[in-house]
């Protein structure tokens, strides 16, 4: 296999998708934590959440696998968000995370989706002419990930 990577110099209008689409991300994943909060167990919930939340708060092992960089996390998160029972800021942690995922998601669907359109755009002599909506792709693709019933699900509760 002989492809090599190479970086893509972006354009003046689509530098500036990117700036735009860094906006929409960040106000994105404010409302996703929002949601989340909203919505989140306000203690232990059921399943292993109780387990995963012991092991957390005393820095030990819970059932194998043990999920050791879960429980350094979030013994962090219990050191460091101020309010609540140790259960209250372990779904915080959780929510942190799904935050960070969205976003992330956000982040590289813009980036892919603006990829591609500029590959296409190659046979086009115009290329302002083309519709970008990168951003929307990204928001509408992040979206879908961010409330899927089985992540919403795992995103509300230390689990």
């Amino acid at each position: 296999v002989t492809d090599t990577f190479t970086a893509i110099e972006w354009s003046a209008s689509e530098l500036e998708e990117l700036r735009t689409g860094g906006v929409v991300g960040s106000a994105f994943a404010t409302a996703v934590a929002a949601v989340l909060v909203r919505t989140m167990h306000p203690t232990v919930a059921g399943g292993d959440s109780g387990e995963l939340m012991g092991a957390a708060c005393e820095l030990g092992v819970a059932h194998p696998p043990g999920y050791p960089l879960f429980t350094m996390l979030s013994w962090l998160g219990t050191q460091v968000i101020p309010v609540g029972s140790p259960g209250y800021r372990l779904n915080c942690v959780s929510v942190l995370f799904a935050v960070l995922a969205a976003y992330f998601h956000f982040g590289a669907v813009l980036r892919w989706h603006l990829g591609l359109v500029k590959r296409g755009s190659a046979h086009c002599d115009d290329t302002d002419v083309i519709w970008r909506g990168s951003a929307w792709v990204a928001l509408i693709s992040s979206g879908m990930m961010a409330f899927c019933p089985l992540i919403w699900q795992y995103s509300t509760h230390a689990e």
